[in-house]
């Protein structure tokens, strides 16, 4: 019984000194925990310094961006600007060179124009030296007639009226080489031009009456012709 009580005894000892010691150790860990203390004043300035800081370096940085993006931005609007004085430097040069085409070729086609009226007046001109010939002949004819006592009143009278168309139409034939001149250098050439056209068949028209009239002089001296016939009325 003894045996037992010593036991028990010391076991109850045995929990009593562990509990404790658990008691001991939690004590001391409570003992030794670290304690938090508020920031002090100083603390707190330095953080707020450090977030203004920060706000100033975002806001920084955002104006930065802002300020890289209105460059960009300004040098897209030029290059846009020199692209577009480009194409229309361009335009201005295929139209320029567009009206020298033109030009050229409206150069070329009075050019050419004017050689082909130019050669039409040669002939208009020939035709008005034959008829001086023809002129120049039957006023020696009549002269010889005069000559030998015949009345060449009425002859004279022909080829005087002959002679003036001759001479109308040779006025004609020159007043086209400076209607050529002016139908070249106009703005208008097409419309200048025609008026050559126009102006080149009047001066065919005044040859053919001028012929006719010479034709009539010739005619009227054949021989007997003058005699038999009373002398034509000349338009």
């Amino acid at each position: 019984m003894k045996k037992l009580v010593s036991i028990a005894a010391a076991g109850f000892l045995l929990v009593a000194g562990i509990v404790f010691a658990q008691s001991a150790v939690d004590s001391a860990n409570t003992n030794t925990a670290p304690v938090k203390k508020a920031p002090s004043r100083e603390q707190v300035q330095e953080k707020r310094a450090e977030l203004k800081d920060t706000r100033e370096n975002a806001k920084a940085q955002i104006l930065e961006k802002k300020e890289v993006l209105q460059e960009k931005r300004a040098e897209q609007k030029d290059n846009i600007a020199d692209k577009r004085g480009e194409i229309k430097d361009k335009r201005e040069m295929l139209k320029e060179k567009s009206q020298m085409k033109k030009t050229d070729a409206n150069e070329k086609m009075a050019a050419a124009h004017k050689m082909r009226v130019e050669k039409i007046i040669k002939v208009l001109e020939n035709r008005v030296a034959e008829l001086n010939k023809f002129a120049s002949r039957a006023e020696a004819h009549i002269a010889k007639l005069a000559a030998a006592g015949n009345d060449t009143t009425a002859a004279s009278t022909l080829l005087m009226a002959a002679k003036v168309k001759v001479a109308e139409a040779g006025a004609s034939v020159d007043g086209l080489y400076s209607q050529v001149e002016v139908a070249i250098t106009s703005e208008n050439q097409k419309v200048a031009l025609q008026a050559v056209t126009t102006a080149t068949r009047n001066t065919e028209a005044k040859l053919k009456t001028a012929h006719a009239a010479i034709v009539d002089v010739i005619n009227y001296l054949k021989p007997g012709r003058n005699k038999a016939n009373p002398a034509p009325v000349s338009q």
